[in-house]
């Protein structure tokens, strides 16, 4: 019986501790920023491939969707690499494109200028 209550006892202990050390984990895991960029002269998707080649040249960029009809591109950036608004116009720019507008998924950037 003892054996039993000593197991038991250790199954639940190690049940708490690994919980808890997800819990840890998940505190420091860092949120990605998103970000719109309005696009101009994008016609096809041989502009949208274009774009895509010259955006994922900057580090830390997941890019979720680009729209050559509609003139936008949604991407998102680890914390640590979120770029400029100037890096962002220079990149859209040198696949060549003109960026319109950059729009921020927080309220404290969004009157960054492109």
């Amino acid at each position: 019986m003892k054996k039993i209550v000593s197991i038991l006892l250790i199954l639940v202990g190690a049940l708490s501790l690994n919980t808890y050390g997800q819990a840890d984990t998940t505190t420091t895991i860092q949120q990605d920023k998103a970000i719109t960029l309005k696009i101009e002269d994008m016609s096809c998707e041989f502009c949208a491939r274009g774009l895509k080649s010259s955006l994922e040249k900057l580090d830390g960029i997941s890019i979720h969707q680009i729209d050559p009809k509609e003139g936008f591109a949604k991407l998102s950036f680890k914390q640590a690499h979120i770029p400029s608004d100037r890096t962002l116009k220079e990149t859209v720019e040198n696949a060549g494109f003109k960026l319109v507008k950059v729009q921020r998924d927080t309220k404290d950037d969004s009157d960054q200028d492109s």
